[in-house]
């Protein structure tokens, strides 16, 4: 298994297109009939495995929110930028749930997927 993933990503990152935002670099290429991704944070960078953690799950659900827009069957590889980790270290977390929901929302999440939008679009 390994070795297909590692075949999928050499030919994603040597053919796709690349579009470079302040916090993210897409590189994606059409591939098969189903829409896939991956998500690369530097662990030397983003040492805590629970900040990358979250950022993944941020990345994944701005993902499904913009794919309805996408063609169909993109491969996506999303390398993360040191500014989006610095960006979750200066934004302290709020401690109770309906606040974190909704600085998930505006805050952070916002951000991300607003990114997005604009390099997909590009």
């Amino acid at each position: 298994m390994k070795n297909k993933q590692q075949k999928w990503f050499k030919t994603v990152t040597e053919q796709g297109v690349y579009k470079k935002g302040r916090y993210l670099v897409l590189c994606f290429i059409e591939g098969t009939d189903k829409t896939r991704a991956a998500f690369i944070i530097s662990k030397k960078k983003c040492k805590s495995a629970v900040r990358r953690n979250r950022i993944r799950r941020l990345l994944r659900e701005a993902l499904r929110q913009v794919s309805s827009n996408l063609k169909q069957g993109l491969d996506i590889i999303v390398f993360v930028k040191p500014q989006m980790i610095l960006l979750t270290k200066k934004q302290a977390v709020p401690r109770s749930p309906t606040a974190l929901k909704f600085y998930e929302k505006q805050g952070l999440f916002a951000t991300i997927k607003d990114e997005m939008e604009k390099l997909f679009k590009t």
